[in-house]
């Protein structure tokens, strides 16, 4: 985003977008049905949890639905980072 025609910008975050990717859910399933926002939401939570293990180095699998008294990552954490990439979009490469 800050140097949108640099190249080594998409080499830095290549990372998010070569993380699993469930071809069958986002391809094969009809848009605007609960299927199809399920696969989108297991989508980004592989690239939360990709980064932050990556960039913090904890996993961030529990705040995904509560919250422990001693996590450093709350579920209210967990779900503002997961709208940060609620704009991604994977496409196939067909």
């Amino acid at each position: 985003m800050l140097f949108p025609d640099d190249p080594q910008g998409i080499v830095a975050t290549g990372f998010i977008a070569a993380g699993p990717w469930d071809e069958s859910s986002q391809l094969n399933i009809m848009d605007d049905t609960v299927d199809k926002k399920i696969a989108r939401n297991l989508d980004r939570d592989d690239m939360v949890t990709t980064t932050m293990s990556t960039f913090v180095s904890s996993t961030v699998h529990c705040a995904r639905c509560h919250n422990h008294k001693f996590d450093p990552i709350s579920q209210e954490d967990y779900y503002s980072l997961q709208s940060v990439f609620a704009g991604v979009d994977r496409q196939s490469a067909l």
